[in-house]
């Protein structure tokens, strides 16, 4: 066998009923010579038996080691590796035939590269695309020389989307084992401040499989040690750090501006003041409080709760911007203001969970200003007819005390807490605008609205 052009270290832990496909799709790189190391980092399953198919395969290598963590998996398969170039990729993930091929090109074409890196496409747990899609080739950053700064905002790519030139990985020291879950952006940043440029392939070639124990679920987790490299980031090479930090800035208020545009014209029930197209204003506060953008100050119950976020989630022909609560979570916003108004808001659970084994029916309450405003059970796994977005529009009285309080709660139904992902579209307390309107302005609701809930103060 001709010595590999192409090593790649795949590192397993709970993982070995998807290994045999990720070692299938490094063996079938077109035109490459390779090699695959397997590293069962400490598995409980039968790691061994996955590979059983591969047994003398001189292509195939397994290295066993007790449990060291993602980061020491990778380096102790780095250190067999014998190939002129790297690839890092996750058990339960694979590669397009022609992945290879394609960067590798560009690494001969340049060889001030020190790496190269290609699109992606997401897949659920069965393999399957799924429909919201993340694209690198979308993002308002550079994309190939020096990714310095449009790596300090934030890592952009997944391991399995790098071909890498193994000496300067082992130039720059491998993974730090203390870094967890980002412990390759760190590895990317340290390339960059290095020296090494990069190149980026638009042709997707790196498959990216979501399911329920990926790593980057653990938010608790993914959090700390995103904290840990940024600050050794900052210790190594503070003047890039602050420039980072400056273009970070500059990014928020870009959205911030962004953000008001986009809720003053695609929320026409919102009731401008003096015409000026801004929102009206209550003893110094927007009548208008979006809580995806309050969700860094909301409260937590339980307070340790991990499983919140924002998603996008793609239902019909649109795409929206919603709040992601998994069961067993309530997620407490404080509206700035104690207007009468309007919530609202959708509700359903996110698509990719209506086929999944396990997944079943949820509660979805809303409590405002202590009282229970609104309580539904949605089930698509089983009901097609709750396969939609169902609007929520509840009609809030002023409060004495100056705020509102909202609180949004996802509770499973049936016992399991498997796939209940809970989303709220776009939710928003509208104040009611001043009683004295100028002239010509007016309501203009986007639709008939439901008779509402009422709350009581």
């Amino acid at each position: 066998m001709h010595p590999p052009r192409l090593s790649v270290i795949i590192p397993c832990h709970r993982q070995a009923h998807f290994v045999a496909r990720a070692v299938e799709s490094v063996l079938g790189q077109s035109g490459v010579t390779v090699e695959a190391i397997v590293v069962d980092d400490g598995s409980p399953d039968d790691v061994p038996a996955a590979l059983a198919p591969f047994a003398g395969d001189p292509r195939v290598r397994l290295l066993r080691q007790p449990n060291r963590g993602l980061p020491a998996a990778r380096n102790a398969g780095l250190a067999l590796a014998v190939g002129d170039v790297v690839s890092f990729l996750d058990a339960d993930d694979w590669f397009a035939p022609e992945r290879t091929g394609r960067l590798l090109r560009l690494l001969d074409e340049d060889p001030t590269l020190g790496f190269a890196y290609g699109e992606i496409v997401t897949v659920d747990e069965a393999g399957d695309p799924v429909p919201e899609q993340y694209r690198i080739a979308d993002l308002a950053r550079e994309l190939s020389g020096d990714l310095t700064a449009a790596l300090l905002q934030g890592g952009y790519f997944p391991p399995h989307a790098v071909l890498a030139r193994l000496a300067a990985v082992r130039e720059v020291g491998g993974f730090d084992e203390t870094l967890g879950g980002y412990a390759d952006y760190d590895l990317w940043l340290r390339l960059s401040l290095a020296g090494h440029r990069a190149a980026f392939d638009p042709e997707p070639g790196a498959f990216y499989r979501l399911h329920a124990s990926s790593m980057s679920r653990d938010g608790r987790h993914m959090d700390a040690v995103r904290a840990a490299t940024l600050r050794k980031l900052a210790g190594i090479a503070p003047e890039v750090a602050a420039q980072g930090l400056a273009r970070l800035q500059d990014v928020a208020a870009d959205l911030f501006a962004a953000n008001v545009k986009l809720r003053t014209r695609d929320q026409p029930w919102i009731i401008s003041s003096a015409g000026t197209g801004e929102p009206a204003e209550a003893d110094g506060h927007s009548a208008v409080t979006s809580l995806i953008g309050e969700l860094p100050r909301a409260v937590r119950v339980p307070a340790d709760a991990d499983r919140v976020a924002v998603w996008d989630v793609e239902l019909g022909d649109a795409c929206d911007r919603a709040v992601m609560t998994q069961s067993p979570v309530d997620v407490v916003f404080t509206v700035p203001h104690g207007m009468a108004g309007w919530f609202r808001t959708a509700i359903t659970i996110h698509p990719l969970a209506w086929d999944k084994p396990g997944a079943g029916p949820c509660e979805f309450s809303v409590r405002i200003d202590e009282r229970v405003a609104y309580a539904v059970v949605l089930d698509p796994v089983h009901d097609a007819a709750d396969r939609r977005w169902h609007d929520v529009a509840i009609r809030v009285p002023a409060s004495r005390s100056g705020r509102h309080e909202v609180r949004l709660a996802v509770r499973s139904v049936g016992g399991s807490d498997a796939y209940r992902w809970g989303v709220w579209r776009t939710p928003i307390f509208a104040g009611d605008p001043p009683a004295a309107m100028p002239s010509g302005a007016a309501a203009r609701p986007r639709r008939s609205e439901p008779e509402p809930e009422l709350v009581h103060a």
